[in-house]
């Protein structure tokens, strides 16, 4: 099977995890700011995975690897195909 190798999963998975401590600091501030910075920061890795649907259901696999403990022959990666497309639209 061909794959895409992008960065765009590790975006996808980071974005939200980073800007979080941000959307609880806003909130406790402007409880209204802090709902639209939430629906952003949201819409992030919506669009990302969306951006690739018509790769993905056209057969390809989308993955992304990093060397993670060289020494050990470990890597860390992420890979987006068909089966896990519609759990990363739900997540």
């Amino acid at each position: 099977m061909d794959a895409v190798n992008t960065s765009l999963l590790s975006i996808s998975i980071f974005v939200p995890l980073i800007l979080a401590p941000l959307i609880y600091l806003v909130t406790n501030s402007s409880k209204k700011l802090g709902d639209t910075l939430s629906i952003v920061v949201s819409a992030i890795p919506f669009a990302i995975v969306m951006y690739f649907f018509n790769t993905i259901y056209s057969g390809l696999i989308v993955y992304e690897e990093y060397p993670w403990i060289p020494v050990f022959g470990l890597k860390l990666g992420f890979l987006l195909d068909s089966t896990s497309y519609p759990f990363a639209l739900l997540i």
